[in-house]
């Protein structure tokens, strides 16, 4: 009868390691995904500034002839790279660098008339 404890106390106790080991390897596989899929998205997301550049020596186009230029030169990169691309995503953050970029040059704008 004591045999039998030990046995089952043993088997309890494997049982329970080897579940914590499984859990515990499963989220280190998926740390390492996320942490491989956040720097491929933030590659991406670092291409957008010069791509914008890029673009904006382009006087004869459009603003929307231009973010379609810098939409797909990052598709391009992001099939080179292996990346998934999320146009939705990207376009905002787009839009949100061309706001920065009208407010900045507003009060460049307006500091320049005030101090002439």
């Amino acid at each position: 009868m004591e045999n039998l404890e030990l046995l089952l106390s043993l088997i309890g106790t494997a049982v329970s390691f080897l579940i914590a080991t499984v859990v515990f390897i499963v989220k280190f596989v998926r740390s390492i995904r996320t942490r491989k899929m956040i720097a491929s998205e933030s590659d991406l997301l670092d291409a957008v500034i010069p791509l914008i550049e890029l673009a904006e020596k382009y006087k004869n186009y459009s603003g929307e002839e231009k973010k379609e230029f810098v939409l797909t030169k990052l598709n391009q990169f992001a099939i080179e790279n292996k990346i998934s691309f999320d146009s939705d995503a990207i376009v905002k953050r787009i839009e949100e660098l061309i706001i920065l970029s009208k407010n900045v040059n507003v009060n460049i704008t307006k500091e320049n008339e005030n101090g002439k």
